[in-house]
C-alpha cells in the first residue's frame, strides 16, 4: 500500500508543484506510523484466530492489487509544465 500512497503523492506534486511536497511526505509518514501500530495487532489477531498468516496476507495482497488497478483508472493531471497544444 505504501507504493500506492507514494503514487498518489507523486501525482499530487505533478499537478500542484513542489510546494505540496512537505504535505505529501507528512501524509506518507503518518500512514506508515499508523500502520506500524495497527499492523502487528491485526496480524496477531489473525494468527490467533486462524493459526496462520496466509489468509490475511492474501487478502491484503488483493486489496493492494485493487488499489493499484484503481490508480490506473485515474485521469492524467494537467500540470503547469504541459504545453497548451496537448
Amino acid at each position: 500500500m505504501s507504493a500506492v500512497l507514494l503514487t498518489c503523492i507523486t501525482r499530487q506534486i505533478a499537478a500542484h508543484g513542489a510546494r505540496t511536497l512537505p504535505a505529501g511526505i507528512r501524509l506518507h509518514v503518518d500512514c506508515v506510523a499508523i500502520a506500524g501500530v495497527i499492523g502487528p495487532i491485526v496480524m496477531g489477531r489473525a494468527f490467533d484466530a486462524t493459526g496462520s498468516y496466509s489468509a490475511l496476507l492474501v487478502q491484503l495482497a488483493a486489496v493492494t492489487l485493487v488499489a493499484g488497478a484503481l490508480l490506473l483508472l485515474l485521469p492524467r493531471y494537467q500540470t503547469a509544465f504541459s504545453s497548451s497544444e496537448e
